[in-house]
Formats: C-alpha cells, structure tokens, sequence
C-alpha cells in the first residue's frame, strides 16, 4: 500500500501561504504568497527514490518512509485527518478482494491516473476470476476458476440494471 500510495498519491497537489517574506530553494517568496507542492512530483524524485518510476513495494523492507520525502495525504497542520482510516479501510478492502478474485489487467495498456481534485484511475480495465480453495486443506491456497469477464468502468448502475450492463462493475459468463 506505502508503494502504491507513493506513486499515486490521493492529495498529488497542495498549497500553502507564505507567512512571512523568505526564501526557497533560491528562489525570493513575499509574505502573503500562495505556493503549490506536489507529493506526486515530491515521490518521484530520484535523490529520494532509486528508480522512482518504478513500481516496487520492496523498497520499504527496509523501514517506515522519510516522513519529509513521503507525504501522499498531506504534511502538518493540514495533514488529511482520515488517513489512518483510509489505510485501514483500503487495506481491509484489498483483503477481501484478493482472497476471493484474481485481478489480471485487460490488454497492455499503461495505468494513467485521471487528475482531478483526488488522483483516480482513468478506465483500468481488470479481468477479474473468481479464486476457490485448491482442496488440499490450506484455505491459503487459492486457483482461479475459468469464471472470468473483463471489468465495466465504475459508473454507477441502476439497482434494476442487470450486471454487467449499464456499468455494473462485474458480470460473469457461464
């Protein structure tokens, strides 16, 4: 989750007010200014990250984030007062997902996040199979059924829409 989270952060852009007259890495800022810091661009710094393009969740084996080079809900006072909650609530999520479905992506097409107030997914399509226990008595091990049926875009469905029409997320083919 840290990983993911460094490569998309949830808050990609803040601002803050310049108290007083100072000076930033070189640059002059007066009092009364508005500056804009980006931990999406603060993330993929390579000073701070070795290959910070690079999606590895192995990078942090070795111990918590620099709480000053990795801030994907936001520094001090400001600092988003859910995420405790959000990392809790989205690690639950994963979880619960994975125990019981197999998410391959559909084609070959690179992840593009859709740059709005928070940094979503703009059309992941995901191939989703159900997973049933191997039958070995390790309720660990999991195979994927042939059940399988590439994921609708998340737009809200009607309740009487039947799934996999009108944007329902997952429909299963027989």
């Amino acid at each position: 989750m840290t990983e993911t989270l460094r490569l998309y952060p949830p808050a990609w852009m803040m601002t803050r007010a310049v108290r007083q007259d100072t000076e930033l890495g070189g640059v002059r800022l007066k009092g009364g200014s508005t500056i804009v810091l980006s931990p999406y661009l603060l993330h993929r710094r390579a000073d701070l990250y070795p290959e910070p393009d690079r999606f590895d969740p192995d990078r942090w084996l070795g111990g918590q984030p620099d709480r000053a080079a990795y801030i994907p809900f936001g520094a001090g006072a400001r600092k988003c007062i859910g995420d405790q909650f959000a990392l809790t609530e989205a690690i639950l999520a994963l979880t619960a997902i994975v125990a019981r479905w197999e998410l391959t992506p559909v084609g070959d097409q690179p992840f593009e996040p859709k740059v709005e107030t928070s940094l979503s997914s703009r059309g992941l399509r995901l191939r989703i199979s159900e997973r049933r226990t191997s039958g070995t008595g390790d309720a660990g091990l999991h195979a994927a059924t042939p059940r399988s049926a590439p994921a609708q875009p998340s737009t809200p469905a009607h309740p009487s829409t039947p799934p996999g029409a009108g944007g329902c997320p997952v429909k299963h083919e027989e």
